[in-house]
């Protein structure tokens, strides 16, 4: 990367100085980067290899900063290469945890967990309470995102002593080891941890008025959010739906839309599961809204999907229709075939409680079932076709509908089903009894 040129200020001496030739938001925003090249060429100069070292690795870092990883990563792997020269572990250390990062950032996660291995136990080795304490963040997040959650948790755990008195770093490691527990289920050990770490950020807006709000606001919304999936999870659904409601409010003052919906889907999903059906209802449809503003397909059919059951349970049929064929166009988009399947077998159960829509009904399910059958899902093939039995037969095409009665009463016996037989043995006599009055 080409240096930027310094010039003094006029009539300053050898005072403060600025960028010649770049707009200011770019000196501001390279600025560290700039930093870090000068640091390098006078390590060079001087022949000062543990200093070029750790200018790589500082370059390599600001580098990422501005999205950069391309170069951040050629950075780090010649920091990493040139470590061994120095003969200085500390510098040994940054090298690698700058390469570490910077195969993170190219989502080479199995690299980046090894090497970031290796420099946690450098910086352990030299007394760097601090750099082990940042490394082990970085090396948590890559389990995490390689659904590696025990490992995570000891890592996260391992972090806390190093972190206790630096409320910025406290904070993330909570945060880290909040997640941690929740992605391996430890539901009940995460609240405590995930309720500090909300408060640690709350904390931080005081202690840096001056800094990024919106910084602050998101990382307490989403230490609620993770607290109320957590409290969903051990059945506290009052408390879960609160959390939730706080973080949606976090989320919507700093713009953090997306997430916004998502802990309204989250509420109308818990109240949906204890059967609290109208206030569900306004927490689908407001989660469904947002998505659809922000154009996340998958996430919208979610939603519609949920405010579609909502809707039936409270004899709001055509409205359930609605939202289910939203829900199908959305799923046609998303390329699916078990998305697809699911969207076409809730329709029609809500185009079967609506007047004049059975004929609707059947056109989904005979859709739905070859999908089913060709990703094995035998228990939605078996319904799909229970369905298709009774909706057949009270549409007057009785021999069909006894030709799908029969072969769901099979089915279901060989599941061991008895009651799902029992229906559609009965199915079954209605529709014999139908062809016996021809």
């Amino acid at each position: 990367m080409e240096m930027m040129r310094v010039e003094p200020l006029q009539g300053k001496g050898n005072g403060p100085v600025r960028l010649a030739g770049t707009p200011a938001e770019e000196v501001f925003r390279n600025a560290p980067v700039t930093v870090a090249q000068l640091h390098l060429r006078l390590a060079r100069e001087k022949g000062d290899v543990v200093g070029e070292v750790k200018a790589l690795a500082f370059l390599s870092r600001s580098l990422l900063k501005i999205g950069q990883p391309g170069e951040a990563l050629t950075s780090a792997q010649q920091a990493s290469a040139l470590a061994p020269r120095a003969g200085d572990q500390a510098a040994q250390a940054e090298a690698l945890n700058a390469l570490g990062t910077a195969l993170a950032a190219h989502r080479r996660g199995d690299e980046a967990i090894a090497v970031l291995g290796q420099a946690i136990e450098l910086f352990r080795r030299v007394g760097d309470g601090k750099q082990e304490a940042m490394a082990l963040s970085d090396l948590c997040v890559q389990l995490l995102a390689a659904n590696r959650h025990p490992e995570a948790v000891n890592v996260a755990q391992a972090a806390m002593p190093l972190v206790e008195h630096d409320p910025d770093q406290r904070a993330v490691a909570l945060f880290n080891l909040g997640t941690a527990l929740y992605g391996g289920r430890r539901y009940g050990e995460a609240v405590p941890v995930l309720q500090r770490a909300a408060q640690d950020w709350r904390a931080l807006l005081a202690a840096h008025p001056d800094g990024d709000r919106d910084f602050f606001v998101s990382g307490e919304a989403r230490m609620l959010a993770r607290l109320g999936a957590c409290l969903s999870g051990l059945g506290r659904v009052e408390e879960a739906v609160a959390a939730h409601r706080r973080a949606a409010s976090l989320f919507d003052e700093c713009g953090v839309y997306d997430e916004k919906a998502r802990s309204m889907l989250e509420i109308g999903v818990a109240l949906l599961g204890r059967d609290d059906v109208d206030p569900a209802i306004a927490a689908l449809q407001e989660a469904s809204a947002d998505y659809a503003d922000l154009g996340d397909a998958r996430s919208e059919l979610y939603a519609r999907l949920n405010l579609a059951s909502a809707l039936s349970l409270v004899k709001r049929h055509q409205e359930a229709v609605d939202a289910g064929t939203r829900a199908l166009e959305l799923a046609r988009s998303t390329d699916e075939r078990s998305l697809m399947a699911t969207a076409l077998f809730d329709l029609a159960k809500s185009q079967m409680m609506v007047p004049g829509r059975m004929p609707d009904a059947v056109v989904c399910l005979e859709q739905a079932l070859p999908i089913y059958q060709s990703l094995g899902d035998r228990e939605k093939e078996v319904f799909t076709i229970y369905l298709l039995g009774a909706v057949l037969t009270d549409l007057d095409r009785a021999e069909e509908g006894v030709r799908h009665s029969q072969r769901a009463a099979e089915l279901f016996a060989a599941m061991g089903n008895a009651g799902g037989e029992a229906g559609a043995r009965r199915n079954l006599q209605i529709g014999l009894g139908k062809l016996n009055r021809r």
